[in-house]
Formats: C-alpha cells, sequence, structure tokens
C-alpha cells in the first residue's frame, strides 16, 4: 500500500470490480483506450491485476480517497505493449478534482525507491 496525504494506492479487493466495471462502460472514461468493456470482461481484467500484483509486488493499484474507502480509478505500472510504461483511470467525476496532478511516474518511482 502507497499513501500519500490525497490518495491511497492499494491492491484491489472484490467490491471494486463492479465500480470498475463501470468505469469501463463509460464512454468519456473509455475515451482513450481501444474499446468499451462489459462486465465480464472487466472482471477478468480486475481479477488478472490483482493477481499480477500479488505475484510481482507491483502493478496497476486499485485508487481510493484517503477515509472514503471507495474505489476510484486505477494508477500505476506495467510491462507494455504499446510503449506507454504508465497508465491511469478515473471515473469521470474524480478525475475533474485534479489529482491526476499528484500521480505521475516520478511520483511512483519516488514511492518504488523509498
Amino acid at each position: 500500500m502507497l499513501k500519500t496525504e490525497r490518495l491511497l494506492l492499494r491492491q484491489w479487493a472484490e467490491d471494486d470490480f463492479l465500480p470498475f466495471a463501470e468505469m469501463c462502460s463509460d464512454k468519456d472514461v473509455m475515451e482513450f483506450f481501444p474499446k468499451l468493456q462489459t462486465q465480464s470482461e472487466s472482471y477478468e481484467m480486475a481479477k488478472k491485476i490483482q493477481a499480477l500484483i500479488e505475484g510481482r509486488g507491483w502493478g496497476l493499484w486499485a485508487l481510493e480517497i484517503p477515509n472514503q474507502h471507495r474505489f476510484i480509478g486505477f494508477v500505476g505500472l506495467h510491462i507494455p505493449k504499446d510503449n506507454m510504461p504508465w497508465r491511469w483511470k478515473f471515473q469521470i467525476n474524480i478525475g475533474l478534482l485534479g489529482l491526476s496532478a499528484c500521480i505521475s511516474p516520478k511520483t511512483i518511482c519516488r514511492f518504488r525507491h523509498a
């Protein structure tokens, strides 16, 4: 688990799968992703992300705002297939809070080397 004043990066929980699926079916959230995903595809992807963190100790962490205990998106590191070594995705209403400014490859590297 990684924590800043404004964000908590943590392992995925089963409770994250439904809000993740809702995000993955939102055309605004998925604008720069290849396609919208079905609930089944989203659950499968979330389980894979969860397993990769379990196996490696790092990956695409679930995001939440401290003390709110709810999934708001994900951010992290992944072995790229498309020359994009870091990713983030927020629910559209959360992304507007300016939180993306406090998540960057530099921020993640600082946590990884702390």
